[in-house]
């Protein structure tokens, strides 16, 4: 593995991390961030791989409570 793609991995990983657990501090670095630098443009696409996941999970959930209130009114449906 290469040197850049090492040093890119370990940007996203720190990305990822900070914009879980720390998303004001990833936003008060954003601004310093220069996406030439492979470690810098790890660190912005890890921050936005969390966004997405994050935003995934919040569709799931949203589907499963979508699916329960169909099926309750389903049910409702069936006792009148």
């Amino acid at each position: 593995m290469e040197q850049e793609e090492k040093t890119y991995i370990a940007g996203f990983n720190a990305g990822f991390k900070l914009q879980r657990f720390t998303p004001e501090l990833f936003e008060m670095l954003r601004d310093s961030l220069d996406e030439a630098r492979d470690y810098d443009r790890g660190l912005i696409e890890g921050a936005k791989e969390w966004d997405r996941e994050k935003e995934k999970a919040r569709l799931a959930e949203l589907d499963q409570i979508n699916g329960e209130r169909e099926q309750d009114q389903n049910q409702e449906q069936e006792v009148e």
